[in-house]
């Protein structure tokens, strides 16, 4: 009979903060881009201006990073076994797959087709999506493959396009899985030193290469850099190391030092992040070099992530809290629906994506989460929560495992 492994509320608290990030960011980058102050004539607060726009910037896609090493910190979690196989059957895992992701996605495609049809060419805000072809693109995005298609990624519901991603992941787990196991602490340090490389060599690959030419804005809507910034393979590596650090902990776990660890790992990632934001802009066009600045945080993200695990500090307690354990288990929701939401409700308020001042924008914003918040919570209980136990009382019923591993969230708040 497979033990149950205890839950890790800490890493579901924390997906919370990263879906409010991914909201964030959007708002001040794309939703209203002009919405923080630029410094006024003073040289200092000028440039301290510039670097909190490409914090706010950085910190949509840092979260979606964070999300795909805490997929596979999860997953390997709950269902990998220390001789390589799934702790269930793989009936049992796939289908938990889909009940997890599935119902809900559908929710934020039907949410996002009027605003996609009627009123924006592309929700997800790229403009190389409006020369997609709606018809085959609707279909690989039903299907969970528009990642795979740069022009395709943003279609329909573009924040969606993480979960073609998370797929793919799903699809590889149990042939990924006997290649982690058995080995030992030293081993694994290793392969997660290999992998961060890995992770480090597309982008710098981009950037010695430069297949779209030189490194602009114009970057972010060809075909190459979309390629480096949604393609499954590119992001496969984040996964395996979530993988990788999870078993450490297991091996570990008995031997790890107390809460101070999680204090070291937030400077730690604090301090990556201000050499990316403030050193790396010197290297080349700074929105252009975005995936590198992604991958640079990788291993600051990958040392938090390890250390919240642990559950054995004060941060760890406090994401611990019932509120945002309930608000980190509705991120999901919030990640999906947060674009199509916003969408309808500045058109039902005839809100103009550059109309009004400062103050009536974050009004507005701040109307926008009392509502998009809540109703995250409301899809949480009313809709997902029901569907996955339907899904897998349907499908998955008559092979189930006597004492399978309970299901700990780690979708993208993505």
């Amino acid at each position: 009979m497979t033990v149950k492994r205890p839950p890790l509320p800490a890493l579901t608290g924390l997906r919370f903060f990263a879906a409010m990030t991914v909201v964030i960011s959007h708002f001040v980058t794309l939703w209203r881009p002009h919405i923080l102050p630029d410094g006024g004539s003073s040289h200092l607060f000028r440039r301290v201006a510039q670097h909190v726009s490409e914090l706010l910037n950085l910190g949509g896609g840092l979260a979606v990073t964070l999300f795909f090493v805490l997929s596979g910190m999860v997953l390997m979690y709950n269902y990998g076994g220390p001789d390589g196989r799934l702790r269930t059957s793989a009936r049992s895992f796939y289908v938990a797959r889909i009940a997890r992701i599935y119902p809900v996605y559908v929710l934020g495609l039907l949410v996002a087709w009027l605003p996609y049809v009627r009123w924006h060419e592309c929700t997800g805000g790229a403009s190389n999506c409006a020369q997609s072809n709606a018809a085959l693109n609707g279909g690989a995005s039903l299907a969970l493959l528009q990642a795979w298609d740069p022009l395709a990624a943003t279609f329909w519901n573009g924040p969606a396009w993480s979960l073609s991603v998370e797929a793919f992941f799903y699809a590889l787990f149990p042939i990924l899985l006997p290649l982690l196991s058995g080995r030992t602490v030293s081993t694994l340090q290793r392969w997660c030193v290999a992998l961060c490389l890995v992770a480090l060599a597309f982008p710098v690959l981009y950037w010695i290469v430069l297949p779209d030419g030189p490194l602009s804005r114009s970057n972010f809507g060809s075909f190459w850099f979309s390629e480096l910034w949604a393609n499954p393979l590119v992001h496969l590596p984040e996964f395996v190391l979530g993988m990788a650090l999870i078993r450490i902990v297991l091996l570990r776990r008995e031997n790890i030092p107390h809460g101070h660890r999680e204090w070291r790992a937030l400077a730690l990632l604090a301090a990556d992040l201000a050499i990316v934001i403030v050193f790396l802009p010197y290297f080349g066009f700074p929105l252009a070099l975005y995936p590198l600045s992604l991958v640079l945080a990788l291993p600051a993200i990958g040392y938090l992530l390890f250390t919240l695990a642990q559950m054995r500090g004060p941060v760890s307690r406090v994401l611990s809290h019932p509120w945002l354990q309930a608000l980190g288990e509705a991120s999901y929701a919030l990640y999906l629906l947060h674009w199509p939401v916003w969408l309808w409700w500045t058109h039902l308020l005839h809100a103009s994506p550059t109309a009004g001042g400062r103050l009536s924008g974050l009004l507005l914003f701040g109307g926008y989460l009392c509502l998009v918040i809540p109703l995250s919570l409301a899809v949480f209980y009313g809709i997902e929560q029901p569907m996955r136990r339907l899904i897998r009382q349907t499908f998955d019923r008559p092979r189930a495992t006597p004492g399978e591993v309970p299901e700990i969230a780690v979708e993208p708040a993505h």
